[in-house]
């Protein structure tokens, strides 16, 4: 590419940095999608057996301990998996899968492939409580894990404290 063309997507993705800096990640992006009426493009209609297929999946998943982020928010969740953790093999290749939870249905897809969403307006308030549960659960052990590493690796436990005086 000429110097031109990079200097100029350069400054373009600069504005836009700055301006989601500015605006920040909130609800009101969603809501300004929602007062538009493009809350729902791109969603099938809702179907009770894919509904039923989907939140069993679900349920099933956040069964899973450490290796699917899940991340709550006011209007819904979404669910990240890296699928090579499951795996044994030393050969990553890229395979993931997102999933979208929120009042107006679900969204998945897996890698970068297109998003496959079906409309359910109750999906989102059937699973909300396992998924706050789940969250509550792996936050507690995450944080444990967490300050025990750090108070071994800043010699902050009582055996690197009793190893000090013994010196």
């Amino acid at each position: 590419m000429k110097k031109k063309k990079i200097k100029s997507l350069a400054k373009q993705i600069f504005k836009l940095g700055r301006e989601y800096d500015r605006k920040g990640y909130s609800e009101e992006v969603t809501l300004k999608e929602e007062s538009l009426g493009m809350g729902d493009l791109g969603y099938c209609e809702y179907d009770e057996n894919v509904s039923k297929k989907f939140s069993k999946f679900v349920l099933n998943l956040i069964k899973v301990k450490y290796k699917i982020s899940i991340d709550l928010y006011a209007a819904g969740c979404s669910v990240f998996c890296d699928l090579n953790k499951f795996k044994s093999s030393k050969n990553y290749t890229e395979n993931t899968f997102d999933i979208k939870i929120d009042k107006t249905g679900f969204k998945i897809r897996r890698n970068y492939s297109n998003w496959t969403a079906y409309k359910d307006p109750n999906i989102f308030d059937s699973l909300k409580e396992q998924f706050v549960e789940k969250n509550k659960i792996v936050s507690k052990e995450l944080l444990f894990e967490t300050v025990d590493e750090l108070t071994v690796e800043l010699n902050l436990s009582r055996e690197s404290n009793l190893e000090e005086i013994l010196k």
